[in-house]
């Protein structure tokens, strides 16, 4: 399947679908086309192999250069290990890409959905184990999306639309990693809950494959329900 802008080969490079496989069960039914769904049950990495009481069904879309994909947290909780309604940020999603994609951009500012100027920001730096150096926080993201791109300006956007808060950063020195390395991009798109022992949260996103100008003009295609 070959679409504008989509290039497969490239695109499976960008993409790092590590998607902490580590503790998580998966049943994954044939998918159709373009659409597919699983349903997903984590474990605790602390109290393995302990699974939470938690379903996360995930259903999947792929169009063009676009893949949708809606989550839903179902809270099955009969434990009192955390805390009860304790309102935390939560990632929705976290993506991981290649550290090639080295440059972070979004719109920034109080015109948003106006095609005013993209801005290239920061890259925060993780290092584990030292508070000094963390994921860095975008409050600002007015447009809902960020994106990581190399110096051709290609690469990935993550588009949440309801999500204006935003951790991103890089783990690792690589700065022309592959999906081999173990360094990595990061967007974590923010939304604070309140996570009850029988809570049901549903959120949607996007990640958009391509050039920085065509990540932006899905943006808002999809907002105007033109996608």
């Amino acid at each position: 399947m070959e679409a504008a802008g989509f290039r497969p080969g490239r695109c499976c490079r960008s993409l790092r679908l590590r998607k902490q496989s580590r503790g998580t069960r998966q049943t994954v039914p044939p998918g159709c086309g373009s659409q597919a769904s699983c349903e997903a049950v984590r474990s605790i990495h602390q109290l393995q192999p302990r699974y939470t009481q938690q379903r996360k069904p995930q259903w999947t879309t792929l169009k063009g250069n676009v893949i949708k994909v809606r989550n839903k947290l179902v809270c099955q909780r009969t434990d009192s290990i955390y805390g009860e309604g304790v309102k935390r940020d939560q990632e929705i999603p976290a993506v991981y890409l290649i550290s090639a994609l080295k440059n972070l951009y979004s719109y920034f500012g109080s015109a948003p959905f106006t095609n005013a100027s993209v801005r290239q920001t920061e890259v925060k730096q993780l290092i584990l184990n030292d508070p000094e150096h963390f994921w860095g926080a975008y409050d600002d993201a007015s447009e809902c999306w960020m994106a990581f791109v190399d110096d051709s300006l290609w690469g990935v956007g993550v588009y949440t639309p309801s999500a204006t808060r935003f951790l991103a950063g890089r783990y690792g020195n690589d700065l022309e990693g592959d999906a081999l390395s173990s360094a990595t991009s990061y967007i974590a798109p923010l939304r604070v809950e309140r996570l009850k022992k029988n809570s049901v949260m549903d959120y949607e996103y996007y990640l958009i494959i391509g050039s920085l100008d065509i990540i932006r003009k899905k943006v808002y295609e999809i907002r105007e329900n033109k996608w």
